[in-house]
């Protein structure tokens, strides 16, 4: 895995010298397995808290909680983080790690409700280190931290204001509730909880906090990651190609739609939309399940799209094909017992067959505006009239695309098939009126 990641990294240096500068490389991605302490895991502090419960947002197909962060003062700092079980180590603001003193050795501390959480200081991130592909050439986490000069996450997800990222790496340490119904996140000491549902066992990585469920997908067995950090579910272009050949009736579109669009990047804009019958997790079967591929469309999309792959499997310990993003988890009270490897999976709706019925637009998130990034194909052709990459979203029916959420956005580009969404776009600084319809996906 690590030689292959090598020959991508080459690769990529190879094509960026005819004309770029730099190379291509992972973030860091520091081993968690021992950095998280808590008066809740010890038996021996009989006052402490055992278990903790936060309402969460929830937006995009993503969960957001309010944490209370301690500063060296003894103050409280309550900022909001994104809960991502697809990151190892916990991620800060510029802002906030400077204020907390990481850069000085203070440890991460923070409650979690009324559960007391400190991280070793080794294994916070700035959002430089943590959420971008660098020029960085090592595995280790460097003497000093990097920081970028700007928020990442505030930009990724404006206008929430996102300053931190709680983990995997953090999570393992309890037994984890995420209860899309009552939109609440329980963390709890283990053995404290009763789990409820159809029990899936799964592979953790303890030293990232990654956990992995054998999915049999047409048939053959793949190891996918369970990530509630994707808004949908993920697959890497070799398993699309492989499905799609023996299955060709169930590719859907090509440009990602709707919270498919799970990056707003480039990548989004040629990715395949496809609808499996059926995935199968031990004794949990789900049907009709929405996904979406990655590392397709070119060839610097499929070097691209390889070694991330190749990362995110080193993250997981274990090649993986893809995640379950929050368009599966969101049709169940997931309980994750991480030291016994086990899930527990709790129907509480139907999965929606119809959440890609969209106008057919993949947005790019540019600076704080949605930027159309290419028509959605159907069939091999465009679904929607009069609009072109690179024109500016400004309206959607009576939603304000600026200051609205990615959630609103999508949500107001959604609809059932035939009805008509009135989008009001800017292209070189003219106002564009395009009546579009939605398109099932």
């Amino acid at each position: 895995m690590k030689y292959q990641n090598a020959l991508r990294a080459t690769a990529l240096c190879a094509l960026m010298a005819c004309g770029l500068t730099a190379c291509i490389h992972a973030p860091i991605v520091p081993p968690m397995k021992g950095m998280v302490s808590s008066p809740s895991l010890d038996l021996a502090a009989p006052d402490a808290a055992r278990s903790a419960t936060l309402p969460f947002l929830f937006d995009d197909n993503r969960m957001f909680v309010v944490l209370e962060f301690i500063r060296p003062d003894g103050g409280v700092r309550k900022a909001l983080a994104y809960v991502n079980m697809g990151q190892a180590a916990p991620i800060l603001s510029d802002d906030l790690f400077r204020e907390l003193e990481i850069d000085k050795g203070k440890p991460l501390d923070f409650r979690f409700g009324t559960m007391a959480i400190r991280v070793d200081a080794a294994a916070t991130l700035t959002q430089d280190e943590a959420m971008s592909f660098t020029i960085n050439l090592h595995s280790g986490k460097p003497d000093k931290p990097s920081f970028g000069g700007n928020d990442a996450a505030k930009h990724f997800f404006a206008p929430l204001p996102v300053e931190a990222v709680l983990p995997a790496g953090v999570l393992q340490n309890f037994e984890v509730v995420m209860d899309y119904d009552a939109k609440t996140l329980t963390l709890a000491a283990p053995g404290t909880i009763k789990p409820v549902g159809v029990a899936v066992p799964v592979r953790l990585n303890d030293e990232t906090g990654l956990i992995t469920a054998e999915t049999v997908i047409a048939g053959k067995k793949r190891e996918i990651v369970i990530d509630n950090g994707g808004s949908y579910t993920v697959l890497r272009a070799s398993a699309v190609t492989a499905i799609l050949d023996d299955h060709p009736d169930w590719q859907r579109g090509t440009g990602a739609v709707g919270e498919a669009n799970t990056l707003m990047g480039g990548p989004d804009a040629v990715a395949p939309m496809l609808r499996a019958s059926q995935m199968d997790m031990e004794a949990l079967h789900l049907d009709d399940i929405g996904i979406v591929g990655s590392g397709m469309g070119s060839t610097m999309g499929w070097l691209l799209g390889g070694f991330f792959w190749d990362y995110y499997s080193d993250k997981a310990g274990v090649d993986v094909d893809g995640w379950f993003g929050g368009n599966v988890l969101k049709g169940f009270q997931l309980t994750i017992d991480y030291p016994n490897r086990t899930t527990y999976w709790l129907k509480q709706n139907n999965l929606d067959p119809h959440d890609l019925d969209q106008v057919g637009i993949t947005l790019v998130r540019a600076a704080d505006k949605y930027v159309v990034g290419g028509i959605a194909l159907k069939g091999g052709k465009e679904t929607v009239e009069g609009v072109q990459a690179g024109d500016t979203l400004v309206q959607v029916d009576q939603l304000k695309a600026d200051g609205a959420t990615r959630g609103q956005v999508l949500t107001a580009l959604h609809g059932k098939p035939g009805e008509h969404r009135h989008l009001v776009l800017e292209r070189d600084g003219k106002r564009i009126d395009v009546d579009a319809t939605v398109t099932a996906f």
